[in-house]
């Protein structure tokens, strides 16, 4: 209560961004983001968009490698991450966020930082074909970070989402 009254000498506007800023009222992103963080917390499968991913892989390049751009999501500066192969771009959501599935398709030119070049060996390649046509993508749950260090590495949450997925359907 006190953080009310005393913002509501403000004027309306800087007592919200005062609000916003102290957890009292929800962000615009967190207002975006919260219909992600009830739904399920396993990755979702669109099969349709599965089967056109998964024959993309065999027109890779033997060397991929893990990169990220700066994007800015509701004046959150953060890291958008992809794994590409100079050729083709495979990410989980897009940039602007607003595709929340993942993406693989032939790239576009763009400025990123490159973490780690790899090989794009056959575990790599099991891997992509896990996350092909995976959908429902969270900022702070299942995002392009998640997912491309699982492509590159094996680790990560998105590890734990497949196993879940598997244990479960078998």
């Amino acid at each position: 209560q006190a953080i009310w009254l005393q913002a509501s000498c403000l004027p309306q506007s800087a007592a919200r961004r005062l609000i916003e800023r102290m957890g009292a009222c929800p962000s615009k992103a967190e207002l975006a983001e919260r219909p992600f963080w009830e739904a399920s917390h396993t990755l979702n499968f669109d099969r349709e968009l599965q089967t056109r991913q998964r024959l993309l892989i065999s027109h890779l390049k033997s060397t991929l490698k893990l990169c990220a751009v700066n994007i800015v999501h509701y004046s959150i500066q953060t890291l958008h991450f992809f794994i590409t192969d100079g050729s083709y771009t495979m990410e989980f959501g897009d940039a602007a966020l607003t595709d929340r599935n993942f993406r693989f398709y032939a790239s576009g030119p763009r400025d990123p930082v490159v973490f780690r070049e790899f090989a794009l060996t056959e575990d790599v390649q099991r891997r992509l074909q896990l996350v092909c046509g995976a959908t429902n993508f969270s900022l702070p749950l299942r995002n392009s970070e998640h997912m491309a260090t699982f492509i590159q590495s094996g680790s990560g949450s998105v590890a734990k989402w497949l196993v879940a997925l598997l244990c479960s359907t078998h």
